[in-house]
């Protein structure tokens, strides 16, 4: 996990210094595939977390 932590603070510094805004397309996915390593602890066998515009990251199923 410590490589996927690494490549995932990677990514953010590179979106913190093209000053993307935290609404943005490339925000937005890295938000999703940032907590889909950090946070997968919380999800259980066929769940991920999605970016609902309306309330934030959510758990979906995924078929």
């Amino acid at each position: 996990m410590n490589t996927e932590l690494d490549q995932v603070k990677k990514e953010m510094m590179g979106l913190i210094s093209k000053n993307v805004e935290a609404d943005s397309p490339e925000a937005i996915a890295w938000m999703e595939k940032a907590a889909n390593i950090v946070r997968k602890d919380q999800l259980q066998p066929g769940q991920v977390w999605k970016h609902n515009p309306d309330t934030g990251l959510e758990k979906v199923w995924v078929n």
